[in-house]
């Protein structure tokens, strides 16, 4: 069995590692502080392995800048005749 590795401090994407929390199957659990303010808790290995870089604000901006091209899709009803044509 390898040793509990310290990652206290280190920082991952927007995310800083705060400390740790417990255990979950015998995978360590991390409370993590986004840049943004939020604090969020993480496994090490999406952690490390980079599949979570922050709280979910870096999705949102990324979705916030990326523009909608004709303007049909993103209806409150649903589709429009003329999207779906």
């Amino acid at each position: 069995m390898s040793a509990l590795k310290n990652i206290i401090g280190e920082k991952f994407g927007r995310l800083t590692v705060i400390r740790r929390i417990g255990s979950i199957n015998k995978k360590s659990l991390w409370e993590c502080e986004c840049e943004c303010g939020k604090k969020i808790e993480s496994l090490t290995n999406p952690l490390t392995s980079g599949h979570t870089k922050s709280c979910g604000c870096l999705r949102y901006e990324r979705n916030i800048s990326t523009p909608v091209i004709h303007g049909h899709s993103k209806r409150s009803n649903g589709r429009t005749k003329t999207y779906n044509t």
